[in-house]
């Protein structure tokens, strides 16, 4: 029983080293892009998506969790977009309009957990408000998840560091009109320290 403990002492001081070490006790404020690959049932007449990113990280009392509070921008776009227009009389079609672009401002809320090193593991939820709904199809309110995994690329001699991060993001919409908007995406993220 001993020789047990005391080798799982040994194998844990190095990963408690790491969690201690993980996470500053220092603030961030980032400012992000994304590029997402939606998923159906709106993945053949929305093919696109992306989005800008602003997150503020709190680290909880210097231990590998930080509390995260996000929000921005996200879009879903037709196929043959024009970048910029839509068509805010697309009422009731099957598909949108070539051109269509469908816009949302997420607000989140979540936590941030340090698996090791710099490798994180992140879940947020929170609303998210869609801008240009077709009036009498859509939820103009709607809750929205976030699970991501991702890594943080400190610079050397600063507070600053570069995320990079893969995460799911499900609009759950009742709507009969249209259904969840999700996607997979991609995202970089450039984090201040405060």
């Amino acid at each position: 029983m001993k020789r047990t403990l005391l080798l799982l002492s040994f194998l844990l001081s190095p990963a408690v080293g790491v969690f201690a070490q993980s996470n500053s006790a220092t603030p961030t404020w980032g400012v992000g892009l994304s590029y997402g690959a939606p998923l159906p049932p709106n993945a053949s007449t929305t093919p696109y998506a992306g989005g800008l990113i602003f997150r503020l990280e709190y680290p909880v009392n210097n231990s590998p969790f930080s509390v995260i509070f996000k929000t921005g921008f996200s879009f879903y776009a037709a196929s043959d977009v024009t970048l910029g227009s839509y068509d805010p009389n697309n009422e009731f079609n099957d598909s949108p309009a070539t051109g269509t672009i469908w816009s949302f401002v997420p607000v989140e809320i979540g936590g941030k957990f340090y698996v090791v090193d710099k490798l994180y593991l992140e879940g947020d939820a929170g609303v998210s408000f869609f801008i240009n709904y077709h009036p009498g199809g859509n939820q103009t309110i709607a809750p929205i998840v976030s699970p991501c995994i991702g890594y943080d690329i400190p610079f050397k001699a600063s507070k600053n560091n570069l995320d990079l991060g893969f995460s799911y993001e499900n609009r759950i919409n009742y709507s009969n009109a249209i259904s969840d908007f999700s996607q997979v995406s991609f995202h970089a993220i450039f984090n201040f320290g405060m």
